[in-house]
């Protein structure tokens, strides 16, 4: 399979989880059929579910190159899908599938930091929820601003400038956006760091 097929049936893949989260879901079978194909060309399936998945096919050229539709799922995720399914995938020990298009456990991975890039991006671009609340800690102690700078300019490359400048303005609000949320009080000890910072970078 050359690169061009490759990046067409990655594409063809996020497209159908895509169109399918904007639908209704009725089961939650389904929903954890939607989420575990969009992890597992990137090797991002939680165990034990990693086990059983194929190496990943997606490279970092081709993840890079579909974050906007990435960032598109992850978008109707919080907008569609999180207010009717957190509750019942937490409560069945599920959530991590969720979880995981957001802030996935290998810090390591270069499809990891490229899912964290757009997730700090919708997350600080939608109203804060408990969703939100839950994972952004995960995501600051995991995936945290310099790690997704090297990251972004690995060798040196200056052509996702815009990147890093669109995510430095969106993270710019979680001060004012948090603190708007939820009592101080109440926040996780990272985020009431975080929110105490005037320059986060």
């Amino acid at each position: 399979m050359n690169g061009s097929e490759s990046s067409a049936e990655l594409l063809s893949t996020l497209r159908d989880a895509f169109g399918r989260l904007r639908q209704p879901i009725t089961n939650s079978d389904d929903l954890l059929r939607i989420l575990r194909a969009c992890l597992a060309p990137f090797g991002l399936l939680p165990s034990p579910a990693r086990a059983s998945q194929k190496e990943p096919k997606a490279e970092i050229a081709l993840i890079a190159q579909h974050s906007r539709i990435l960032s598109s799922i992850q978008g109707t995720i919080v907008t569609n899908i999180v207010p009717t399914w957190d509750v019942p995938l937490t409560s069945d020990g599920n959530a991590q599938l969720l979880e995981q298009l957001f802030c996935p456990l290998t810090p390591d991975s270069a499809a990891s930091r490229e899912l964290a890039l757009t997730a700090y991006s919708v997350l600080l671009s939608n109203p804060i929820g408990s969703f939100t609340l839950r994972v952004l800690p995960e995501l600051l102690q995991t995936h945290p601003f310099d790690d997704l700078n090297m990251h972004l300019f690995a060798g040196g490359k200056g052509d996702r400038m815009l990147e890093w400048e669109l995510l430095v303005k969106v993270v710019g609000s979680l001060q004012s956006k948090v603190a708007n949320a939820v009592p101080s009080q109440n926040l996780p000890e990272i985020l009431q760091s975080r929110c105490g910072q005037v320059n986060l970078f």
